[in-house]
């Protein structure tokens, strides 16, 4: 599923929890990764095709740098082994 995270991971403020529900949309990195998309939202819709790419991995880019050890993450469970959090990469 993705890169596994030490078991002391947490996601911080320039994480974006990929999940559904309330508390992954209110965390602190899901916001800052909305409001990014927000003000970036009008260069992205006057773009060319290419540009658009270049767009969106400079973003995806920037959370990522901004969390080395996250950036987009997911939490997964099984059925002997406790919750963990996973870096699900591109």
């Amino acid at each position: 599923p993705g890169t596994k995270l030490d078991k002391e991971f947490s996601p911080g403020p320039f994480d974006v929890i990929c999940h559904r529900g309330r508390s992954a949309f209110d965390h602190v990195g899901n916001r800052r990764f909305r409001k990014t998309i927000e003000v970036n939202s009008h260069r992205y819709i006057t773009a060319g095709r290419g540009e658009r790419t270049l767009i969106v991995l400079e973003i995806v880019d920037s959370f990522r740098s901004l969390s080395p050890q996250g950036g987009f993450v997911k939490r997964y469970s099984s059925g002997r082994e406790t919750e963990y959090w996973v870096e699900i990469g591109d």
